[in-house]
C-alpha cells in the first residue's frame, strides 16, 4: 500500500512539473518546472500520499471486503483523482477561473464526457482481454488484446489529462474583456 502511495505521489509531482513548465508562455521549460515543483514539494507530496493511500486501501484491502466495496470506494478514489490531477497544480501557479459555477459544471460535464468517449475503447479492449484470459483456448490472443487494451487505455487516459491541465491553464489566462489589442491598420 505504501508503494501505491509513493507512486501516486510521485505521479502528482510529475504533473506538477508539466503545469509549471507549460504555464509560462513560449516553450515550456522543465528544469525551471523541476525547481518551482520542489519549492510546493510538502504539498504536492502531502496530495498525492492522501490520494494515495486511498487507491491502495481501494485497491489492496477493500478488494477483499467484496466487489461492492471495491467499486464504490475505487470509483470514488478515481473521481478524487480526476480532480486533483488538474485542480492542485492549477492552484499552485496561480490558476483562477472568474467563471459561474453552472459554466464550471457544464465545462466539466462536457470534458468529463469526452474523457470517458476517448478512453472507453481501450477500456473495453482491455476487459475483453482479461476476459479472453480465462479461457485456455484463448489465452495467447487475450495476452495480446489485453496488452493493446492496457497501452491504449494508458495512453487515452495521459492525453485527456493533459488537455484538461492545458484546458484549465489557458482558461486562467484569458484577455481582458475588451480583448486583446488590435493592430493599427497602417502596419
Amino acid at each position: 500500500m505504501l508503494a501505491v502511495a509513493a507512486i501516486t505521489a510521485a505521479s502528482f509531482f510529475l504533473n506538477a512539473v508539466f503545469a509549471f513548465a507549460i504555464s509560462r508562455p513560449g516553450q515550456p521549460q522543465i528544469r525551471p518546472a523541476f525547481r518551482e515543483a520542489r519549492s510546493h514539494l510538502a504539498t504536492i507530496l502531502g496530495w498525492g500520499f492522501a490520494v494515495g493511500i486511498c487507491l491502495g486501501l481501494s485497491t489492496i484491502i477493500f478488494t477483499r471486503w467484496g466487489r461492492w466495496w471495491f467499486a464504490i470506494s475505487l470509483s470514488i478514489v478515481i473521481a478524487v483523482m480526476m480532480i486533483a490531477y488538474v485542480a492542485v497544480p492549477a492552484r499552485m501557479i496561480g490558476i483562477k477561473t472568474k467563471h459561474s459555477r453552472r459554466d464550471e459544471l457544464t465545462a466539466s460535464v462536457v470534458g468529463g464526457t469526452i474523457g470517458a468517449v476517448v478512453c472507453t475503447p481501450g477500456y473495453l479492449l482491455g476487459r475483453a482481454g482479461l476476459v479472453m484470459l480465462g479461457s485456455h483456448a484463448l489465452l495467447i490472443p487475450g495476452i495480446i488484446v489485453f496488452a493493446i487494451g492496457l497501452a491504449l487505455q494508458a495512453g487515452t487516459t495521459s492525453a485527456v489529462k493533459a488537455v484538461q491541465m492545458s484546458a484549465k491553464l489557458v482558461a486562467g489566462h484569458q484577455p481582458p474583456a475588451g480583448g486583446p489589442p488590435r493592430p493599427s491598420p497602417g502596419l
